[in-house]
């Protein structure tokens, strides 16, 4: 198992910051740049499969990202898990780095075990934020139906 620790990451900005004094790191989490629209839409597809089973309703649409994305693996099998990645991102190291950005700006620590199922799974976790997001506030499950134009 491969960890990065904070250490790791001060080592890493010092050793930038003495190449490129004057450059910052900025990265914005934004869907449309952060993931293809594939993905976007195989996880609109979960929150409608979940609408569609009856696992969402009014009294627990205020835990709909939890519901959906925190309740289950998202991918059981290291194999079908990395080939997900593969075919979502433009490597496996961006998508590392993507559950690294989310982690550091959102815990300050990065803690998520480095393989492929559980890199996949903050993926999943992370894209299901950012697509509920942006359907907006949401009180009632007949505004997230009409949201996500389920009939």
């Amino acid at each position: 198992m491969i960890k990065i620790t904070d250490n790791h990451l001060n080592k890493e900005k010092q050793s930038n910051a003495a190449i490129k004094p004057n450059k910052k790191r900025l990265k914005i989490m934004n869907t449309s740049k952060t993931f293809n629209t594939a993905t976007i839409e195989q996880h609109k597809s979960m929150i409608i499969d979940a609408v569609n089973d009856g696992r969402i309703t009014d009294g627990n649409i205020e835990d709909l990202h939890h519901g959906v994305f925190n309740t289950d693996y998202f991918i059981i099998g290291y194999y079908e898990a990395e080939q997900w990645i593969i075919n979502n991102f433009d490597s496996v190291f961006s998508a590392i780095e993507i559950v690294r950005d989310y982690e550091m700006s959102n815990f300050d620590t990065f803690n998520t075990e480095i393989n492929s199922e559980k890199i996949a799974g903050m993926l999943s976790y992370i894209c299901g934020e950012e697509v509920i997001g942006d359907l907006g506030c949401l009180e009632t499950l007949e505004e997230l139906k009409e949201a996500l134009e389920i009939n």
